[in-house]
């Protein structure tokens, strides 16, 4: 399992994409009494943070703000240019900007990353804890990394501090960190739980089954782990319109830029204008994304000479989910961690990758239809044996169980905004 254990967390090891999410999932989070969370309370703070590069800084964006993000506009490799083209033709407009609160809810957008002037990656760490700010906040700054928590210090319903040792040194030799105003805890949707049931906060009955003292009986911390869980379908292209093709000639890796598209519909193609694209009202937030990129989205390695273009099929908004546990009272020891992926059968998320996938074989047919060549969709397992056609709803179905994988977007295992423990 992957995680960002380091100063910037996960934005130091991710695929650099800015996303903030369309309008509608804050007004969602309003709407069910989240005060505050709003997208026209919350868009402030975006863009008090974000330094949009690239000419024209758009109305929804921030220019001065640490955190610097780009477009880069320029596709580079025939196999995306004829990807883009087919989508047009679609019907389904290419906008720039996928981070403004006016953006259909159905469309094809360019991904923002989050890259400096020197198209560099641009972490949380680098954005907001630069050596100069480290250096002019010493006196009041303290930074312990290589540190494990231990437990959250509750006293009479007000978490007052935390306790935690050096990982490499005597576990046994432990540290209390005092708190005169917060703790804000933010170690992930792995770790959030494991420190707040640590410190007696979750589940009643998983707390006493580790014999850990039951400060708050809080049933959803830990609970309701979700992935965006993906599906690639994968065709062959001509070698030289592939990132392979980059990656085995080293020379022409010099001449390119690495841009890929994101695709948000939320039901299918045709028609491809929905009734009603706003996409500020919560019955509108999309359901899945397809990502094309020309690269092997598997696990294993493709032969030298071989051209791949994958459309990446992922699940929003899944509606079946898991959960976190602790397997012992030692921080050092990974949680139990069960996604339970296209599990619920009274969820809607099978269905809904079925949808996806037919959407992107859709896309794959207009490139054909204009003239690329492409091979036939494949779907592979991580060991790339047994490739199966797309030749009917039920193979669609079959491949979405066996070729999913996860997609380390892992969340919602812990509740958004204040909680009481008293």
């Amino acid at each position: 399992m992957f995680r960002g254990k380091a100063l910037g967390g996960g934005s130091r090891i991710n695929g650099m994409g800015y996303t903030r999410s369309c309008a509608a999932d804050f007004n969602r989070w309003s709407d069910s009494g989240r005060k505050g969370w709003s997208y026209t309370e919350v868009e402030p703070f975006f863009k008090a943070s974000e330094g949009h590069l690239g000419g024209i800084v758009p109305k929804s964006h921030g220019a001065d703000g640490p955190w610097k993000t780009r477009v880069l506009d320029k596709l580079c490799l025939k196999s995306t240019v004829r990807c883009a083209a087919a989508i047009e033709s679609l019907g389904l407009k290419i906008i720039d900007d996928a981070n403004t609160p006016n953006a259909p809810a159905v469309t094809c957008v360019k991904l923002q990353l989050t890259l400096d002037e020197s198209a560099r990656r641009c972490s949380t760490f680098d954005a907001f804890l630069p050596r100069q700010i480290a250096l002019d906040r010493r006196t009041h700054l303290k930074i312990c990394t290589g540190t494990v928590a231990t437990s959250l210090h509750v006293v009479q319903g007000r978490v007052m501090g935390v306790s935690f040792f050096e990982e490499k040194a005597d576990p046994r030799r432990t540290f209390y960190a005092r708190a005169r105003k917060e703790v804000v805890v933010c170690c992930g949707a792995i770790g959030t739980p494991q420190v707040l049931i640590l410190g007696g906060i979750g589940p009643k009955a998983h707390l006493e089954e580790l014999g850990i003292p039951v400060v708050k009986d809080l049933p959803g911390v830990g609970s309701n782990l979700q992935d965006h869980f993906d599906v690639s379908a994968m065709y062959s292209i001509p070698p030289k319109d592939s990132f392979h093709d980059i990656r085995d000639r080293p020379l022409r890796a010099l001449q390119e830029f690495i841009k890929y598209l994101d695709v948000s519909p939320t039901e299918s193609l045709s028609p491809a204008d929905p009734a009603n694209p706003d996409s500020t009202s919560p019955d509108n937030i999309p359901q899945f994304e397809i990502m094309p990129i020309a690269f092997n989205t598997t696990d294993s390695e493709l032969p030298t000479g071989t051209g791949v273009f994958s459309f990446l099929s992922v699940l929003l908004r899944p509606e079946s989910s898991g959960s976190v546990r602790l397997r012992s009272t030692d921080p050092l020891e990974p949680p139990k961690c069960e996604l339970n992926s296209l599990t619920d059968p009274a969820s809607a998320d099978r269905a809904v990758m079925r949808t996806a996938v037919r959407v992107s074989r859709r896309i794959a047919e207009r490139m054909r239809e204009d003239g690329y060549r492409m091979g036939i969709c494949v779907f592979r397992r991580a060991t790339m044996t047994q490739p199966w056609t797309l030749s009917s709803i039920r193979v669609i179905a079959r491949q979405c169980i066996i070729a999913q994988r996860v997609a380390w977007r892992l969340r919602t295992t812990r509740a958004l905004g204040w909680w009481t423990i008293g």
